[in-house]
């Protein structure tokens, strides 16, 4: 049987009940200024339909290539989460410059208490950087 494209997947659906029966995972943004900065990700994510589902924005989001150095990916169940690794050690992903605290508050809810937002350098594959908070 093929795969209906339009079928929301399981995680999304985990993030929808998620998000309606719970807001408070969030609230441990609030409080913190809020700076636009760049989220690197490197799992599922990286998909632009759904970060859009995720972040409720219409069209796609400006993704650019991008990786970060001196980590490596290890599976956190069955997503890859970031760890130190290596110092030579590179992860691959794309970042996207997160626009507002709402769409941060959504980042935090779609990813649960398992992954943190930590600081690291994100490299550009144009060559430009940003060292702001990002989400690993």
């Amino acid at each position: 049987m093929p795969m209906q494209e339009d079928r929301p997947s399981i995680m999304f659906l985990k993030f929808l009940a998620d998000n309606a029966a719970d807001s408070t995972k969030a609230s441990k943004t609030r409080g913190l200024t809020f700076r636009k900065g760049y989220y690197i990700f490197y799992g599922t994510l990286m998909d632009p339909s759904l970060l859009s589902k995720v972040l409720q924005i219409s069209g796609s989001p400006k993704m650019r290539p991008a990786m970060v150095v001196g980590y490596h990916t290890k599976l956190c169940g069955q997503y890859p989460a970031l760890s130190g690794g290596l110092p030579l050690h590179t992860v691959h992903g794309v970042a996207y410059e997160v626009q507002s605290q709402e769409q941060l508050d959504r980042l935090v809810i779609y990813m649960t208490a398992t992954y943190n937002t930590v600081p690291c350098l994100i490299q550009f594959l144009d060559g430009d950087q940003a060292d702001d908070n990002r989400f690993g």
